[in-house]
Parts: C-alpha cells; structure tokens; sequence
C-alpha cells in the first residue's frame, strides 16, 4: 500500500525526466505545426510533398515520446496537493 510518508519528499529523477520531456516534446510539436501550416499553404510539388511526409514521421516520434513521458510521470505529480 502506498502511504504519504513512503513517497520520496523531494521529486525524484523520475519525474524530472518525464516532465522534462513533456515540456520539450510539447514545445517541439507547436513548432512542428506552425512548420506544417506554412509549408502547406506554399505550392504543390515534389520537395512541398516531402517535407509535409517528414513531418508527419516526426508527428509519430513526438507520439512516441510523449507516451513515454506519461508513462514516466508518477502519478502522484498528478493531483493537486493532499489536504
């Protein structure tokens, strides 16, 4: 059984890592979008094409490591402070 005083006081590796991870791969998938919607308003072609299918492989990995990063995350950094 978990008991509040079992749990670490300070925030663990753990957790910085995920929510490290959440952040930047947050921030990076904006930046992939804003990316996305310029690239597709330009005009057809092969290299327009290519850059939207690379994006969409990084859209994957950015699912990827934001599985990976809530998986991480403790689930006690998910709610709020315990009265």
């Amino acid at each position: 059984m978990d008991h509040p005083e079992d749990r670490p006081a300070a925030t663990s590796l753990r957790e910085h890592v995920a929510t490290s991870l959440l952040r930047t791969t947050s921030d990076l998938a904006l930046q992939r979008q804003v990316l996305v919607d310029r690239i597709a308003g330009e005009r057809a072609g092969v290299y327009r094409d290519r850059a939207l299918a690379d994006l969409a492989v990084g859209a994957w990995a950015e699912s990827a490591l934001l599985w990976l990063a809530w998986r991480l995350l403790p689930h006690r950094s998910l709610t709020g402070p315990t009265p």
